[in-house]
């Protein structure tokens, strides 16, 4: 194989991944105190590492999710047990937790393994849904 092809090939795969790490990446500002224009408490992701475990958490919430919206189609109600979630037909990461699901909403959490155990959160009421970190960050 050529080195042309090699390079494209590196690239097919590279530009994706980029694109996936972009709101990791990201602090929400320009300037390197670690924090966020939002949030002065806002914890800078330092590894490539801590960045891939924060967004295999969001992705395992986000499937979550969708998992809940399946359930509810099916049953006018939401997941109060990952069990129930599971029985949505949907994959869904051993490490959620189905904190609490009825007729109006749900919560559902994930402790992402970056050291310091930090837990994502989504939490749909009725009157929308809202993501956060342990520290009460948005996501």
């Amino acid at each position: 194989m050529s080195s042309r092809v090699r390079a494209r090939l590196h690239l097919i795969w590279l530009i994706p991944a980029l694109l996936l790490a972009a709101p990791a990446l990201s602090c929400g500002d320009d300037s390197d105190n670690g924090t966020t224009a939002a949030s002065p408490t806002a914890k800078k992701i330092n590894t490539v590492a801590e960045q891939a475990a924060r967004l295999a958490a969001e992705t395992q919430l986000r499937s979550a999710q969708s998992a809940q919206d399946t359930y509810f189609l099916r049953h006018q109600t939401y997941a109060a047990t990952a069990e129930q979630l599971r029985s949505a037909g949907v994959p869904l990461s051993p490490k959620v937790t189905v904190v609490s699901g009825d007729g109006k909403g749900y919560e559902i959490s994930v402790v992402v393994n970056d050291g310091d155990g930090t837990k994502l959160t989504v939490r749909k009421t009725d009157t929308g849904v809202d993501r956060t970190d342990s520290r009460g960050n948005s996501w």
